[in-house]
């Protein structure tokens, strides 16, 4: 599976021509994308910046268990629990932009720094996420997507299977049998990526086991439980639900197995607003970008919106323009068809 360079052309589903485009300044698009470079600073001022708000909310609810003991501390569990998975999610987005190379100017270091400063939390190993993602960009709406939570709208009864840690199994079974594809691996390279799932799993697993052991050693039971609620539900539901606010379709049916049937390429443009940009954190927020061209930096966007808001392209982001709370609402209609 080919692996995108910051240089490489590829017309991605849900995506025109980009070659051809220029602004009414004269400006094409080839040219003024090879003048866009990552802000590495600002990278990771903001993963220093979840990290702060997951280690503080975790930090206040410690504190609460050992001041007031662990029943009146539970009472704290659901709201710290959400504080905590809603900068998971912030921070996990730059799993995903570990994945383009964007940590780094140097690939090497971009997976040794993503190794140890991003992914220890997640149960997943950046190369073999990065293959899989790709595999996303190139057939993003058809039926051999390899990031398919869009396939479903969000109901209570998939709310009740992320809540209980069902969806979040199913999702890491997924990644742990290697990216779904027609092409079938050799032994040897699907072997090679088992073992490297495994590698992540046990690494995330030691991480996680180590914060609940330690607060439950230290008597704190409310705050163990706290963390395991916010790791495998909050995170792993907000995560799920982000990816449909991203992707699916608002006329996609009820029942339709988008496994087998094309749903279609979907982008969404969502706010700049703070908690917007941190929900879709690393330009989730901005997803129809990313989804045009790949390569370039989140931290980019704002030239890159620029450039095309000046070219015949602007229609078609402002009518891809939402909220995440709009994009909700128009998905949890029923669609039977």
């Amino acid at each position: 599976m080919p692996v995108a360079t910051r240089d490489q052309k590829t017309r991605f589903p849900g995506s025109p021509d980009l070659d051809p485009v220029a602004s009414r300044d004269g400006e094409t698009w080839g040219t003024v994308r090879t003048e866009l470079h990552p802000n590495y600073r600002m990278v990771w001022i903001e993963i220093g910046f979840a990290y702060a708000m997951i280690v503080s909310g975790f930090t206040a609810m410690c504190a609460l268990n050992a001041y007031f003991g662990n029943w009146p501390a539970l009472i704290a569990v659901p709201f710290v629990a959400v504080w905590i998975g809603y900068w998971l999610v912030s921070l996990g987005g730059f799993i995903h932009e570990a994945a383009h190379f964007n940590l780094a100017r140097d690939p090497g270091t971009n997976d040794l720094l993503a190794a140890w400063f991003v992914y220890p939390l997640y149960p997943l190993d950046v190369k073999a996420y990065r293959k899989s993602h790709w595999s996303h960009h190139l057939h993003l709406g058809d039926p051999e997507d390899t990031e398919i939570s869009y396939h479903n709208r969000p109901t209570l009864g998939l709310l009740l299977q992320s809540v209980t840690g069902i969806y979040s199994l199913r999702v890491l079974l997924r990644y742990a049998s290697g990216p779904p594809s027609k092409n079938v691996e050799t032994p040897k390279r699907s072997s090679n990526n088992q073992s490297k799932a495994l590698v992540a799993f046990l690494r995330a697993a030691t991480l996680h086991g180590a914060i609940v052991i330690g607060t439950a050693w230290a008597g704190w039971y409310a705050a163990a439980l706290c963390w395991v609620v916010a790791q495998l539900t909050i995170n792993q539901t907000l995560a799920m639900i982000r990816q449909m606010l991203e992707h699916r379709s608002a006329d996609a049916l009820d029942g339709v197995d988008y496994r087998q049937v094309s749903h279609g390429p979907i982008n969404r443009m969502f706010g700049v607003d703070f908690l917007s940009r941190k929900f879709g954190s690393a330009g989730f927020n901005r997803h129809l970008l990313h989804h045009w061209d790949p390569t370039i930096s989140y931290t980019c966007f704002d030239e890159m919106e620029r450039f095309f808001l000046k070219t015949d392209l602007a229609d078609e982001i402002e009518s891809s323009r939402t909220t995440y709370l709009q994009a909700l609402r128009s998905l949890m209609k029923n669609r039977d068809g």
